[in-house]
């Protein structure tokens, strides 16, 4: 619920007190209603009448009197809407409560023609279905699968539908080469549950052919984020990732560290790493970020201090280059919020060796670019490593070099230690 005092009632004592979460409940046509509560403060208050209402013809109220009130919705459009119920005190002090009102959901569509995947072209593969959908938009949930062989065994999960957009095109990854692929559909609309899924496999395998050498870039929007074992040639997840909408990002959503919502921004993400690597020895390779902090003032972290690893370490973040999440070894652009000045973070390059880091150099680099949205190149030419960012909000920058002694690893991504960061966009490439 929202406070919104005001009225009549304005400087005199008494007020409301929601009894219900702030965040909104969903109420469907011709389904159950919900309770909303409220009561006076303080309990001796001189009249405690509190009175319900609202100005839509969304739902209805079982009552315009009492301690508390039964919503139900009547929404007869095709569209779900956010209804404001107010609780009014005798004083004219009231809060107001929104209820998020479905409309009656009907069967989902019909598959009128049996799905089929294409053959590979430019590295991307597409799947085809038909819906009986009228006028309505297709909300399918479509989710990719990479398969041992073509009757679906060992299934992995590749690539899910988020936002309402059926991911009708999956990208593929080095290690899909010899699986083959195999799609679920959910046939959905937007006033219909999904539906029973259809599956199709591919008749036959992915061919090393079918994946043209190009940067590997991270779809935000389809990506899955459980944790899976390190291995070369698609992503690694460890740790605890969310996936959240954020429309300035790239396709429109975005990776952070810790539980959805931000709940497990401390222990959790401390252990949170993302990574992509592949099997073969690599020289040159760059690494390409989209960053938009949670923090707006270029700290990034909540906690300020130094960058020392172990038990009750301080927060710290890390981009990998040049870096074998096997071993935990190779090289990093590492961060941490200053106690020196306000509205900074100190950038250094590390050297890590089986996951404990040191410092490439003397030379850290302090900057307030981390903003609102950043954008941030790391890159290994031959010997030498070197950074460089820009943000949108302020114009502000960074730019290091240094000197490493090459490695052949191939892997790049980043980890957070009590980060909050979204990470936008991420695009790996061997020049």
């Amino acid at each position: 619920m929202r406070d919104s005092s005001g009225g009549a009632g304005r400087g005199a004592p008494g007020g409301l007190s929601a009894a219900a979460p702030a965040v909104a409940t969903t109420i469907r046509t011709g389904g159950p209603a919900v309770q909303i509560a409220a009561r006076v403060v303080p309990s001796y208050a001189a009249d405690p009448t509190i009175t319900w209402s609202t100005a839509s013809a969304l739902v209805s109220l079982s009552h315009t009197s009492g301690p508390d009130v039964l919503v139900t919705a009547r929404n007869t459009t095709e569209d779900a809407q956010y209804v404001p119920i107010m609780a009014k005190a005798a004083n004219g002090f009231f809060v107001t409560a929104y209820v998020l009102v479905e409309p009656k959901f009907i069967d989902p569509p019909a598959i009128t023609s049996a799905p089929k995947i294409s053959v590979p072209v430019d590295g991307k593969v597409t799947v085809a279905y038909g819906l009986d959908l009228g006028q309505r938009e297709d909300q399918s949930l479509v989710t990719w699968f990479t398969c041992d062989d073509a009757a679906g065994a060992n299934p992995r999960k590749v690539a899910v539908s988020r936002g309402n957009q059926p991911a009708k095109t999956y990208t593929l990854m080095p290690a899909d080469v010899g699986k083959f692929l195999r799609v679920s559909i959910e046939p959905k609309h937007k006033i219909s549950e999904a539906g029973q899924a259809v599956y199709v496999t591919a008749t036959s395998p992915i061919a090393a052919a079918d994946i043209p050498s190009s940067p590997v870039s991270a779809d935000f929007r389809t990506f899955v984020e459980s944790p899976t074992e390190p291995a070369g040639g698609r992503w690694t997840v460890l740790g605890d990732w969310s996936i959240v909408p954020e429309a300035s990002l790239p396709h429109g959503y975005g990776i952070r560290a810790g539980a959805a919502g931000g709940a497990a921004r401390g222990a959790a993400a401390a252990s949170s790493s993302l990574f992509y690597f592949r099997d073969e020895p690599t020289g040159d390779m760059q690494l390409d970020l989209v960053v938009r902090p949670e923090k707006t003032e270029g700290t990034v972290f909540n906690v300020p201090g130094s960058p020392t690893e172990g038990p009750g370490r301080n927060s710290h973040g890390d981009i990998y280059i040049k870096y074998d999440p096997r071993t935990r070894s190779g090289y990093s652009l590492r961060y941490w919020r200053t106690t020196q000045t306000a509205g900074t973070c100190t950038y250094q390059f590390y050297k890590i060796d089986r996951g404990v880091g040191s410092p490439l150099d003397d030379k850290p680099v302090t900057s307030g670019v981390f903003k609102r949205n950043t954008t941030l190149t790391l890159k290994v030419s031959g010997s030498t490593i070197s950074a460089s960012a820009h943000n949108t909000t302020d114009g502000q920058t960074l730019a290091m070099e240094g000197t490493i002694v090459p490695n052949a690893a191939s892997g790049a991504g980043v980890s957070a230690t009590g980060a909050a960061n979204i990470y936008g966009g991420m695009t790996i490439s061997y020049p």
